[in-house]
């Protein structure tokens, strides 16, 4: 039950910070079977920030929060995020964790 809270919490919150321009949609393309899957992204640059969450990240690197409706396949190193409306690809470099509502947190070449 927290769970489903938490994720119904995530989903409205990246509605509100898309519609905000701090939160992305995007495109996540699987590397190991070619598949494309649509997905919500947060996107940080920060070292501080992402240092905050527990993530450590250098230059030309950017943290992401990947949120997934149903998502069977899980992200690996090699795969692919497309923010949409941009030419901006971020290629998974490392897995940090998975959170409670389902989502990843990733560390991508930016």
């Amino acid at each position: 039950m927290a769970n489903a809270f938490i994720a119904e919490f995530d989903r409205i919150a990246h509605a509100a910070f898309t519609a905000a321009g701090i939160a992305d949609v995007g495109t996540f393309q699987s590397a190991s079977n070619g598949s494309e899957t649509p997905c919500n992204v947060m996107v940080d640059i920060d070292p501080v920030i992402a240092a905050l969450a527990g993530v450590e990240i250098v230059k030309d690197q950017a943290m992401v929060r990947l949120l997934f409706e149903g998502m069977t396949i899980e992200p690996r190193i090699g795969d692919v995020i497309v923010i949409s409306g941009s030419s901006q690809r971020l290629e998974i470099a490392r897995r940090v964790r998975t959170d409670p509502d389902g989502s990843w947190v990733l560390v991508c070449a930016a």
